[in-house]
């Protein structure tokens, strides 16, 4: 249809702003501009191209391949979470940011994907009494665990269920 192609035309100019934008180290940041990166942005860009890729739009592989090569980066070696920007600092919410980023480039069963769902396994108990970033870090964490497989996906949707249950308002928001 008509339609479909101005949407797909659309769709292409997006995903060359975001491979133009993408940085030497292979992350995103606030502007489409490749200067600096972080997780938080990156992670939205690898979304937006794995979802242009499942329709149909050419998304380089070297791209792809440069993305995971920041997102390791941000791995901290010991704890296999991730920091913002770099290893430093690693946090629940960065970590699931992290894991889905590699979950959606196709890295599936590499250490690094392993360690980050452990850490994510490990932090859960205090994540779910936080509030600090919590819808954040849960938004990308179910996603993770999802992407990871149903075993993963049914450990975690209870907690994450009765989390958000006990933080549901009278008014139903």
């Amino acid at each position: 249809s008509r339609r479909g192609a101005e949407i797909r035309e659309v769709l292409k100019r997006a995903v060359e702003i975001i491979v133009r934008s993408q940085n030497r180290q292979g992350g995103w940041r606030y502007h489409p501009q490749p200067r600096d990166a972080d997780m938080s942005v990156t992670v939205m860009q690898i979304v937006a191209l794995s979802s242009a890729s499942e329709a149909g739009i050419l998304v380089p592989d070297s791209v792809i391949q440069k993305a995971i090569g920041y997102v390791t980066s941000c791995q901290h070696e010991s704890s296999g979470g991730f920091g913002y920007q770099g290893p430093r600092d690693p946090g629940f919410a960065r970590t699931a940011a992290g894991v889905t980023s590699l979950l959606m480039c196709g890295d599936r069963a590499s250490g690094r994907v392993r360690r980050g769902l452990d850490y994510l396994r490990k932090t859960r108990a205090e994540t779910f009494r936080s509030d600090k970033w919590f819808y954040y870090g849960h938004f990308y964490a179910a996603q993770a665990m999802y992407q990871a497989g149903q075993s993963h996906y049914q450990e975690w949707y209870p907690h994450v269920r009765e989390a958000l249950i006990v933080r549901q308002r009278k008014d139903g928001s």
